[in-house]
């Protein structure tokens, strides 16, 4: 009889794995452990848990490449550390690419019985890597699987550019994403489908609805808000001396808005339901001399746990300050609006030195044998090319020159306000 109920509840467990996105309701403690990192310069990574027991993991090759998006394969999170099964199913020969060859932050999902990735890559052709000067053509594309098994790279063909309208009917003549943009990811939350991005929003923008050079005004509904550039201020929320101070005004906020499986390739009634406010989100605690980054939410991923929303992001600059924040969905009635949405004033997930693990990002998240967990990309020293720099550790070296990250797996709980339980980074 044991044996009978434990292969039900394996087999309820499967069911509830199909939307990968959408937790389990597991709330003790979670005894599962993955060791150390599970792959070695592979990072910003996407999961999946499909019905035929396979985890799915999509990832960037860094460390001198973003030439690619690899997709591997296992039964078990553990075997990703050891497994040479992987396929690069995305780069500049895949069918409608873009002739770049940066891609990156992907995201792989199962939805209405087809595979779709979505991705970052840059239009331009003449980024070969990741370089800061051509940020501002790095766009969202989405690509289909035509085949079963994804790991067939002949089977995948790139849709194209998403694009986004704040109006209910998409035009091409109105699509907002003109700037830089990236982390494409989506979700269904009541037979609604919508999609999550991040892009950059200049001062003097069409959004912005103010003319003071340090400030973003936008206006949501007719009721306008006002954001200081914190990152281009000489000092810090708390008056001590910003070193990192930017030249330049922007702010990378967290969109969102409708799309359907019909097509991905657009999103209509866009919003933002983000904008970096606090210094954790403005690269303001770099220690390093890069002030490329400032006002930065990046890479929102869903996760949604007894009907509430969430929304987890990325922030900061991308060496050691790099952390996670959270956003929740407070009236679900009105996901498109801002005011629906509160955030964390701290970081939810950050760089753990006594776990050597610095700069955790880029998140998705899956279970296992009933447990929620969390794939985060982060580095295991604190400064920047310690193999390339003259001196050993360095503080000078600009943050996206060192990609030495690596995929990491992790349990995680649930708190009784609902909210998730991170823990720590590199928590063993």
């Amino acid at each position: 009889m044991k044996k009978i109920i434990k292969s039900v509840a394996a087999a309820l467990f499967s069911i509830a794995s199909l939307v990968n996105f959408i937790s389990c309701n597991e709330d003790s403690y979670n005894p599962l452990v993955y060791q150390g990192s599970l792959i070695q310069r592979r990072s910003e990574p996407g999961v999946y848990l499909h019905t035929d027991g396979y985890y799915y993991l999509a990832s960037t090759y860094e460390y001198g490449s973003f030439s690619s998006i690899l997709l591997r394969r296992v039964k078990d999170i553990n075997e990703f550390r050891t497994t040479s099964t992987e396929t690069a199913v995305i780069s500049s020969t895949t069918s409608g690419a873009p002739t770049s060859k940066c891609y990156f932050n992907a995201s792989i999902k199962f939805i209405e019985g087809d595979w779709y990735l979505f991705f970052t890559a840059s239009s331009s052709s003449s980024q070969t890597g990741y370089s800061n000067a051509d940020l501002e053509y790095q766009r969202p594309y989405v690509a289909k699987c035509e085949s079963e098994n994804p790991m067939n790279s002949d089977s995948w063909k790139v849709l194209g550019e998403i694009g986004a309208v704040t109006g209910s009917v998409y035009s091409d003549s109105n699509n907002i994403i003109q700037s830089r943009c990236e982390g494409p990811s989506v979700f269904e939350k009541d037979g609604k489908w919508y999609m999550l991005w991040s892009q950059r929003v200049k001062d003097g923008s069409s959004f912005d609805k103010d003319s003071d050079s340090s400030t973003l005004t936008l206006d949501f509904n007719g009721t306008q808000k006002t954001y200081a550039d914190t990152a281009h201020s000489a000092v810090t929320s708390y008056g001590t001396s910003n070193g990192n101070k930017e030249s330049e005004s922007y702010w990378d906020c967290i969109f969102i808005g409708e799309t359907s499986p019909e097509d991905f390739t657009k999103a209509v009634k866009a919003s933002i339901i983000s904008v970096p406010q606090y210094d954790w989100e403005c690269g303001i605690y770099s220690a390093h001399s890069d002030t490329t980054w400032g006002n930065s939410n990046f890479a929102p991923e869903p996760l949604i746990h007894d009907g509430n929303l969430f929304v987890v992001f990325s922030a900061g600059d991308f060496d050691e300050s790099f952390s996670m924040g959270i956003l929740k969905c407070s009236d679900l009635s009105s996901i498109l609006s801002i005011n629906s949405w509160k955030k964390s004033e701290d970081p939810v997930f950050k760089s753990s030195p006594e776990n050597s693990t610095f700069g955790p990002g880029s998140c998705s998240f899956t279970t296992d044998s009933g447990y929620d967990v969390m794939f985060y990309s982060a580095r295991t020293y604190r400064y920047l090319n310690p193999a390339i720099s003259s001196g050993g550790l360095s503080t000078t070296e600009v943050s996206f020159d060192d990609r030495n990250r690596a995929t990491f797996a992790k349990c995680f709980t649930w708190k009784d306000n609902g909210y998730p339980d991170f823990g720590i980074a590199g928590e063993r």
